[in-house]
């Protein structure tokens, strides 16, 4: 029973640590915090759903790609 358990944990331990990131890309992470590149790239996220079907892109929006 005990080894039963430490064959469990050690599973789970490895499993646990395999999806950990490396110091490389914390720091990668840390030095790129936000997910949009610029704050009009936010706003222009945020108004548009998630699945495109209805896009709303105003002229200000074209221009400023």
């Amino acid at each position: 029973m005990h080894s039963r358990l430490t064959v469990v944990l050690g599973i789970g331990l490895g499993m646990a640590v395999a999806g950990c990131a490396t110091s490389t890309e914390w720091q990668e992470w840390r030095d790129h915090t936000t997910h949009f590149a610029s704050g009009q790239h936010g706003v222009f996220s945020l108004r548009n759903n998630r699945d495109g079907s209805n896009p709303r892109v105003s002229r200000v929006d074209i221009a400023a790609a």
